[in-house]
């Protein structure tokens, strides 16, 4: 957790925002082909893993959800250690890895929305509807996150700031 916040205070967001395109992009061709493979495997692959021929859509997006998730912990300390984070690269590349963290996480929490949806036996309008909860629930989290979440965490650190004495700076 350390890390990843020593992380995110040395990012500069001038730099990432000079280069979101590229870093977008990036992040999206990360996320995407490693999604795809794992999910057309699922689909396509060898029906013994996957519990036979039906059912394979939930079993196919967990393979490609892992697949497309990677770890911001371990590309911000190989950056770190490069000493990468004061260059235009390492700042890239901690950005796309930000960026295909999150959406990571969005792509499975819907994942398993449509694995409890499809779980309770329903019709397929229920489904639709458990679906359409969890895609709701997660663009309010990340609704919360964006507005009401940065003003409670720098509101965090400002007092944090203001209470307590160290030698090192936050």
């Amino acid at each position: 957790l350390m890390l990843l916040l020593l992380t995110g205070m040395e990012t500069d967001l001038k730099l990432v925002k000079k280069s979101r395109a590229a870093a977008i992009v990036i992040a999206l061709c990360g996320i995407a082909f490693p999604f795809a493979c794992g999910f057309l495997l699922g689909q396509f692959g060898p029906a013994i893993p996957f519990g036979g021929a039906s059912g394979r859509l939930v079993p196919s997006l967990f393979l490609g959800t892992a697949l497309s998730i990677s770890s911001i912990k371990i590309v911000a300390m190989v950056v770190r250690e490069m000493n990468f984070m004061r260059r235009n690269l390492g700042q890239v590349i901690v950005a796309t890895a930000i960026m295909e963290d999150t959406c990571g996480w969005v792509i499975i929490a819907i994942t398993f929305g449509i694995a409890g949806a499809g779980s309770g036996g329903g019709t397929q309008s229920a489904s639709w509807l458990g679906l359409a909860e969890t895609v709701g629930g997660v663009a309010l989290f990340l609704l919360f996150c964006f507005t009401a979440g940065r003003w409670l965490v720098f509101s965090t650190i400002r007092w944090v700031n203001d209470n307590f004495r160290s030698d090192f700076p936050v």
